[in-house]
């Protein structure tokens, strides 16, 4: 086939309204999804065990990890500082379709960490809106030291996250040598 299947999520680009919601609609529905994950998980895993014949359960029950919540602490970090700050970001990208993209990515890996494997998959492809996002928080600062910190910020937060992924797989993955493994 052309396309995987899993590349249906990115349908929801087209589905996602370009306008930016007030801030606490956001976190009303961060706060209903995270008291009602395990309602939406049960209905997914019942879908996806009819849909893909039992291949995602294969996935699930051969697992040992679920949802990181250093990696889901970072997402909400990003989201609300973008969403802090986004009055200040000047470009002509639709910014309000990209946060509320970023926020869908969020949702999704929430209701999605029942498995690490399924909802590291859909994540990653709603990640290179981060790409676009980091670079107008730090532009949205004016001074160039804050600028600066945010910079090194990113980059330690995203270097821990690189290297915990490869201490933590070890085992089973090691791409390349280097220094420090």
């Amino acid at each position: 086939s052309l396309f995987h299947y899993s590349a249906i999520i990115c349908l929801l680009y087209y589905c996602v309204p370009n306008r930016l919601f007030k801030k606490h609609v956001y976190l009303c529905v961060l706060l209903f999804i995270c008291f009602t994950f395990e309602y939406f998980q049960s209905l997914l895993l019942t879908a996806l065990e009819n849909f893909s014949y039992g291949k995602v359960l294969l996935y699930v029950n051969i697992e040992d990890g679920g949802i990181s919540t250093v990696f889901i602490l970072y997402k909400l970090f990003v989201f609300f500082l973008f969403l802090y700050r986004i009055d200040r970001c000047v470009t002509n990208l639709p910014k309000y379709k990209i946060v509320n993209i970023y926020f869908l990515s969020i949702i999704l890996y929430l209701i999605l960490s029942f498995s690490s494997s399924i909802g590291g998959r859909i994540i990653l492809y709603f990640t290179m809106f981060e790409i676009l996002i980091i670079p107008f928080i730090i532009n949205s600062y004016s001074r160039m030291i804050k600028r600066l910190l945010i910079s090194i910020l990113f980059i330690m937060i995203n270097v821990y996250q690189y290297f915990s992924f490869l201490y933590s797989f070890s085992d089973t993955f090691i791409p390349y040598k280097f220094l420090f493994l």
